[in-house]
């Protein structure tokens, strides 16, 4: 059976961990880490403009990492004072190579948001099939403003984790 879900996932142009249920970007955040450099298959909130790709949920749990505000944490020497650095529940998106698929999803959703009334007023829910990183140690400091920043992946650096698409499925657009 799995080698016919194969075949047929190769012969339509799917990768393979497509065909496996996604899981929700809550469920991955719960344990984010044990997802580094795997392809998965992630259902979530898609929030895009002209500087931000990302893929999202408003959740529970979150990603936290430990940073120093006196010195660089070094992996393996516990600092004096350690604080707690929360980073956002959304995954940074892109896209390394133009994919037919991803456009015409993409399109689908921007024809039903003109529909709805615009992007101020609607929400899309999208699953997207990507290899997953992280990085091994980030860097947390405060920014020009005073607020603190994580280096991270995307837009400002402000996601804990990048997914690389391979394909995009399933977009729902709904009205807030």
């Amino acid at each position: 059976m799995r080698l016919l879900l194969l075949l047929a996932a190769l012969i339509e142009g799917v990768p393979a961990s497509a065909q496996k249920p996604a899981i929700s970007v809550c469920e991955l955040f719960k344990d984010l880490r044990s997802y580094d450099g795997k392809t998965i298959s992630v259902r979530g909130l898609l929030y895009s403009s002209t500087e931000i790709s990302a893929l999202g949920d408003h959740c529970e749990t979150a990603f936290s990492t430990k940073y120093s505000p006196l010195a660089p944490m070094l992996p393996g020497v516990p600092g004096a004072l350690q604080y707690e650095y929360t980073w956002p529940t959304a995954l940074d998106l892109a896209l390394q190579k133009e994919d037919e698929k991803v456009n015409q999803v993409m399109e689908r959703i921007r024809l039903e948001r003109k529909r709805l009334g615009g992007v101020e007023k609607t929400d899309v829910w999208v699953t997207v099939v990507g290899k997953l990183s992280l990085k091994d140690h980030y860097d947390v400091g405060p920014s020009a403003d005073g607020t603190l920043r994580g280096g991270g992946f995307g837009h400002l650096s402000a996601y804990p984790g990048q997914l690389v698409i391979q394909t995009m499925l399933d977009p729902v657009v709904e009205r807030r």
